[in-house]
């Protein structure tokens, strides 16, 4: 108790100290603080212009900037008739680019990519996000309404279908081809981190549960042949995997059912729940876990990964994408590794483990095992 109260009258001295504006005056201009005050003004006004700098990556993206400039630089003229947009617009849309590194200008009036427009270049999956972004920039207009519960119809929740429909048994393979594409194209940098993360040297058969249309079994499969690998979704889902894995010939078996509501396939060492949870609340993931547990072999492992919130490394979106992102989808919530850790416990199972992945900006995971 001291020393949550002796927290919490530093939080007050601090606060009071910084919000009193001759202090902000004198810190502004004092030759040992105003580095420092400098930093934090820059660091709120970038806060406040955030959006602004998202919606300059999202008119890059949509009018394919990076791609007209990634193999030779263009000068202003060519790419504005190359975007279709007037010179002196495209003109200050390079300016707000080049702030943020996203292009370069190699001389006069001549660009290239920059360092973080090369990235996204190298990183396929990143391009659908954000173009799917502009449902969830719509839903953001009233951000108060997200929070108190009151927006109605929200673009998240129709673009991701299964999150309000009665029963998600009902949706057809056209109300589902986006979504899936887009988990598909984001899921290759997040299998990545997880092969790296776990070996699935020792199991037999893997359960990939909600596993789209296949890309991470197809991930894990390449680097571990021996595994049996069946894929549970959607019947509508199913049917976009199976198109999927006989391109690729791959010998998954598909399962397909309600996650919640239909029996899951029982006889795998491992399961696996790849941006499962997050997605959804509590009403529907304690069930779920139950189930898992159930028919997972014994001393068989749960294998979690997702982006999570309060953690180390992970930088703001755990605590602050995902809370809203989610309040527009109207489904689920971002849970730290610690309650996703407590929840297992609760349920039964043991040995669990949270595992330290290359990225945790991009996932995290824990494995729990069945006693």
């Amino acid at each position: 108790m001291f020393v949550e109260w002796l927290h919490e009258v530093k939080l007050k001295l601090r606060n009071n100290l910084l919000t009193n504006q001759r202090f902000q005056r004198w810190a502004s201009s004092s030759f040992i603080t105003k580095s420092i005050a400098r930093r934090k003004a820059n660091a709120l006004f970038d806060i406040c212009a955030g959006f602004v700098y998202s919606q300059v990556l999202y008119t890059c993206v949509k009018l394919d900037v990076f791609k007209h400039i990634a193999t030779k630089p263009l000068t202003l003229e060519e790419l504005a008739k190359e975007i279709s947009l007037p010179i002196e617009a495209t003109d200050q849309l390079l300016i707000a680019a080049k702030s943020l590194n996203l292009v370069e200008e190699v001389s006069k009036q001549k660009y290239t990519l920059g360092e973080l427009g090369a990235a996204y270049l190298g990183n396929p999956g990143i391009e659908s996000m954000i173009r799917h972004h502009e449902h969830f920039y719509a839903d953001l207009n009233d951000p108060i309404a997200l929070l108190r519960g009151e927006a109605q119809q929200t673009q998240l929740a129709n673009f991701w279908g299964y999150s309000r429909i009665e029963d998600p048994l009902d949706l057809t393979t056209q109300q589902v081809t986006d979504y899936t594409n887009l988990m598909s194209d984001s899921m290759q940098l997040l299998a990545e981190d997880i092969l790296e993360t776990y070996s699935f040297r020792q199991h037999k058969k893997l359960l990939d549960l909600a596993g789209g249309n296949g890309t991470f079994l197809l991930n894990v499969c390449k680097q571990w042949p021996h595994l049996e690998a069946v894929l549970f979704d959607l019947p509508a889902v199913i049917k976009k995997a199976e198109e999927n894995l006989s391109k690729h010939q791959a010998k998954i078996s598909t399962v397909a059912g309600n996650l919640f509501e239909s029996p899951l396939p029982a006889g795998a060492d491992v399961i696996s729940l790849v941006r499962v949870l997050h997605d959804h609340d509590d009403e529907f993931i304690y069930p779920l876990l139950r189930k898992i547990l159930e028919v997972l072999q014994s001393k068989g492992t749960l294998l979690i990964a997702e982006p999570m919130a309060g953690s180390s490394g992970s930088g703001q979106v755990g605590d602050v994408y995902f809370v809203f992102y989610l309040l527009a989808m109207q489904s689920g919530k971002p849970r730290s590794p610690q309650l996703i850790c407590e929840i297992l416990d609760e349920i039964g199972f043991d040995q669990i483990k949270v595992l330290k992945t290359p990225r945790p900006l991009i996932t995290q995971a824990i494995i729990a095992q069945k006693p």
